[in-house]
Order: C-alpha cells, then structure tokens, then sequence
C-alpha cells in the first residue's frame, strides 16, 4: 500500500517536473528567436527608412523636372508673344513706308526699300511664329506627361495650320508726319492685341500648365 502510494507520488511529481521543463523548453525557444527577430526587424526599419529616402529624392528631382519644363512652356510662350509683336510692326511698317515712298515728291527710293524690307520681314517673321508654337507644343507636352496632368492640347491642335493673320490697314496719303506716326503706332497696338486674341487658345493653356506647376511645386 505504501510503495503504490509512493509510486503515485513519484508518477505526479514527474509529470509536474516534465510540464515544467517543457515550459522552460518553450521560453528558451522564444528567447533564441529574439535575436532573429530583432535583426529582422532592425533591416526591415533600415529597408523602409532608405525607400522613403529614395522616394523624398525622387519626388524633388521630379519637381525640379516639372519646374524646369513649366520655365521652358514659359519663355516659348514669351517667344510666340514677341514674334506676333513684331509681326503687328512689320506689316505697319511697310504701309508706313509705302506711304511715305508716295507722299515723299522725290519718290525717296530709301522708303521704297524699306517697306520691301518690311514685306521680307513679315514673311520670316510668319514662318518664326510656326516653328515658335511648334516647339511649344513639344514642350508643354512633356510638361503634361511629367506633372501627370490631364490637360488637353486638343485646342492647340485644332489652331495648328490654321493661321489666319489679319492684314494691316492700308494708310490714307497726305498725313503729316506727326500724324502717320500717331496712326502707325495705333494701328500697331491694335493689331498685337487681334493676333493675342486670335492665339487665346494657347495662352488659355498656359494658364493650367501654370496652376498644374502651381500645384505640383508646392
């Protein structure tokens, strides 16, 4: 009776050492795994940390791209308004001095050449504003794919070929000179601001490319 008492002692007191030991066992499993687990995690930080610092670099040289092109959409824009400027004067500036050739009693041969001048001009000048909205298209294209911009070029596409510059107004002989000067300049600024108008579809497009800079610059 006594040794099957012992025996279920004995029994009792090793199953209670064995679940013991097992825990311990399971503890020390835990604690081995720490370090790797540890490692793990630091490499983890390390891997976010640098793509959030590549991602930070990419997004500013992106900027930088959006800015640098948004300035290139800008100065072809200032380009097409100087070219139409001088456009405006080059086509006045031959009925100036076609005027001035008629009026002038000597025919003042020197008046005769300018106003031809003035024609050869308006032709280059013409052909200067073609390839200056070319180019500009190009350029506020790649500003559109870079900025990832919904704006459409249908409008620029559409005023492409189709040009339709308005003549100068001839000017009436007799005038004196104060007053074809009064008339030439007038005339001049009137006819800027009719080829502005008439190229109001790209500066229409210029002003979201601006607002889109705006925005991706910020």
């Amino acid at each position: 009776m006594l040794f099957l008492l012992t025996s279920q002692i004995d029994s009792t007191t090793t199953n209670k050492i064995l679940a013991s030991l097992e825990e311990i066992n399971k503890k020390v499993q835990v604690v081995s795994w720490f370090p790797l687990l540890t490692a793990i995690l630091g490499g983890v930080l390390v891997w976010v940390g640098q793509w959030l610092a590549q991602r930070r670099i990419k997004n500013q040289e992106t900027r930088k791209d959006i800015l640098e092109q948004f300035t290139k959409c800008d100065y072809s824009l200032l380009k097409i308004k100087f070219l139409l400027q001088q456009l405006a004067a080059y086509k006045y500036d031959r009925e100036y001095w076609w005027v001035v050739y008629n009026d002038s009693k000597a025919k003042d041969e020197d008046a005769l050449k300018s106003s031809y001048a003035a024609r050869e001009l308006t032709v280059a000048c013409k052909r200067q504003i073609g390839e200056a909205v070319s180019d500009y298209g190009s350029i506020a294209s790649k500003f559109i794919i870079l900025a990832k911009s919904t704006i459409s070029l249908k409008p620029f596409e559409d005023l492409i070929g189709n040009f339709n510059f308005i003549d100068a107004k001839s000017f009436k002989n007799g005038l004196s000179e104060e007053e074809l000067w009064a008339l030439y300049e007038k005339n001049t600024k009137e006819l800027y601001d009719d080829y502005v108008r008439m190229f109001g579809k790209i500066f229409s497009i210029h002003k979201c490319i601006r607002m889109v800079c705006n925005e991706k610059c910020k």
